[in-house]
């Protein structure tokens, strides 16, 4: 789990450092999507490493709860970087959010 959470850094900081040479903004709205993307990953994999002993059933509640928190953890704050940053770039804002939730793929890739 936390390859694929520091995958999700990798990728965005590394999108964010690329379309810096387009302007500060296309760089900064890339860098809030993919934070959108990837800090609540980071939330629910730490979650999950906190969790010790045997599965059980109710795993499986915990694990969907967690996804479906990750899922409105990320709107919400796609929600409040439209609402705040008002220089905001869609496209690379956008991008970065698809890209960053991809990078998933490229982990099953390499095995």
């Amino acid at each position: 789990m936390w390859k694929i959470v520091a995958l999700q850094w990798v990728v965005g900081l590394g999108l964010s450092a690329g379309l810096l040479t387009l302007s500060p903004v296309h760089a900064l709205s890339a860098l809030w999507g993919s934070i959108a993307v990837a800090l609540p990953s980071s939330l629910f994999a730490l979650r999950l490493s906190l969790k010790s002993g045997p599965g059980s059933p109710a795993d499986v509640a915990v694990f969907l709860v967690g996804e479906i928190f990750k899922i409105v953890a990320t709107v919400l704050l796609l929600a409040l970087v439209a609402k705040w940053f008002t220089q905001l770039v869609w496209w690379a804002l956008l991008l970065a959010v698809v890209l960053t939730i991809k990078s998933y793929f490229l982990i099953f890739l390499v095995k």
